[in-house]
């Protein structure tokens, strides 16, 4: 049975605010815990933010520690309209002349010309169909008869060709190219059968517009130089380490090849922005704000400043096996500032890796293996120190989740307790009240009886 909301309707106290205030003052334990739980909550949400800052900056490590990271090359070509080409860091550098004679064709074919793309050319008949390499030939079924519908019927056999329907002005042509470029991949068979014989009389029957053929080119001399050929217009034969894309027939492009250094200063660049905003994440998250007086959530969190300054030792001390001047970081133009911000002096990095480019790879091989270290202790998934952190802050807010709830399961005891209470003593005020009236009204009739006899 439902208790009551009771008013004061007898007693004239507001017993509903005095209710209220009964259980506000007992819910002081739940305040306390709401709050420790918003600052659990700060402090979590501002740990996983710094583990992703940290998870950033040891993919940044893992990327400087690769002694390829800082062998990046870059090509060049003379005419882009001819050819470009990209460099792998196994390229020699230097420069050679690159003629292309001939680019790789696919193998295309097209049928005498018809009236209309829709219209059935019979109704009975198949499509045999074979490209070079193929074990077997490959044989089609047709249901609609049209050249729109024998195209589709061979695009969905997945025989080596590709067709299309093309209006060259004189009629519609059924046009049939080989998925693959070179002179070993062209048309073998393309024959109709029955009704469709005609349109499709077998490869020496139709029309050829491409031939099937490689890419040629010639390094040095355009006539005699070295001749290369390729079923494909991408190239990475001609030159070790680098990749020729063909565009159009040419001679004389030079094909150059150098150090990237501003490839490799970008990679190391990634990781001094990822230093830089790991420290800063973290100094802006730990101070005490004095005008506020308020403490950031990383306030005294001593474990993750004193790894990074374990990390930071690791980062700028000497390495006595590398080669003299490059035994720090900071030689090689890598450098932390006193306020703690690391930076990179593109002009000594530049002259330093064009100076000893093994060096430098061997320097941020070893100052990267050590920093690791300390990285993987603050960033394993299971044990590292940021996890934990994290699993033990969740278990606290669930903790404290858990006394919120209790306590408020206990308040609405108490609620109960108390409207029942209350209720129970305005039974009796209004029963009080009701005997008052009726000795009163009692009184009142002898009083008036003995004026009358007077």
């Amino acid at each position: 049975m439902p208790v009551l909301n009771v008013g004061g309707l007898a007693s004239g106290i507001d017993t509903k605010s005095l209710v209220e205030q009964l259980l506000k003052a007992e819910r002081a334990p739940a305040r306390i815990a709401e709050q420790k739980r918003a600052q659990t909550q700060a402090r979590l949400d501002a740990v996983k933010q710094m583990n992703t800052r940290l998870l950033a900056l040891r993919d940044a490590l893992d990327d400087i520690k690769q002694t390829s990271a800082f062998a990046a090359r870059r090509a060049t070509s003379s005419n882009e309209s001819i050819l470009t080409a990209s460099a792998a860091a196994n390229a020699v550098t230097g420069s050679v002349t690159v003629n292309v004679k001939q680019l790789a064709s696919a193998h295309q074919v097209v049928t005498a010309a018809q009236a209309s793309a829709t219209t059935a050319l019979g109704s009975s008949g198949t499509i045999t169909i074979q490209a070079a390499g193929a074990s077997s030939p490959t044989v089609v079924a047709v249901s609609d008869y049209s050249l729109n519908g024998i195209a589709s019927a061979i695009n969905a056999a997945n025989a080596g060709v590709v067709a299309s329907v093309v209006n060259d002005g004189s009629g519609y042509r059924l046009l049939v190219s080989s998925t693959k470029t070179g002179a070993a991949n062209g048309i073998t068979t393309l024959s109709g059968s029955g009704d469709l014989a005609s349109l499709l009389p077998g490869i020496g029957g139709l029309t050829q517009i491409s031939a099937a053929q490689d890419a040629q080119v010639r390094l040095g001399d355009p006539n005699t130089g070295l001749l290369i050929t390729s079923a494909s217009n991408t190239m990475d034969q001609a030159v070790p380490g680098v990749t020729l894309n063909l565009r159009a027939v040419g001679d004389g492009v030079q094909v150059t090849v150098a150090r990237d250094a501003a490839a490799v200063r970008a990679t190391v660049q990634k990781f001094v922005d990822a230093f830089n905003e790991a420290r800063s994440y973290l100094a802006n998250n730990s101070r005490y704000d004095t005008a506020t007086k308020k403490a950031g959530p990383l306030f005294n969190d001593y474990d993750i400043a004193r790894q990074l300054q374990s990390l930071e030792r690791e980062l700028i001390k000497a390495y006595d096996s590398q080669p003299l001047g490059f035994q720090r970081l900071s030689e090689v133009g890598v450098r932390i500032g006193s306020d703690g911000k690391m930076t990179i002096d593109a002009a000594t990095f530049d002259a330093k890796l064009a100076e000893n480019q093994q060096a430098v790879a061997s320097l941020f091989a070893a100052a990267g293996g050590a920093a690791s270290q300390v990285l993987e202790s603050l960033t394993r998934s299971v044990d590292g120190a940021m996890a934990l952190k994290s699993s033990n802050l969740e278990a606290d807010i669930k903790a404290l989740n858990e006394r919120i709830s209790d306590i408020d399961a206990r308040l609405e005891r108490r609620r109960a307790f108390y409207q029942a209470k209350f209720l129970q003593m305005e039974k009796l005020t209004a029963q009080f009240q009701a005997q008052g009236s009726t000795l009163a009204n009692f009184a009142n009739s002898l009083s008036a009886s003995a004026s009358k006899k007077s």
